[in-house]
């Protein structure tokens, strides 16, 4: 992670990342889940839940 970005920022770069399609099918899940934990614990509403 960049110095300076925030973990909002760095979750909406995974988001795009996802959506672009860029991501190997099997790892899929994997990172909606990471994206969705982190939003958790963040307390933001997730896309995935």
């Amino acid at each position: 992670m960049e110095k300076g970005q925030s973990v909002k920022d760095r979750l909406k770069q995974l988001r795009a990342i996802l959506q672009s399609g860029h991501v190997a099918p099997e790892n899929v899940d994997y990172v909606k889940g990471l994206v969705a934990e982190t939003e958790c614990s963040l307390g933001l509403p997730s896309l995935w839940l």
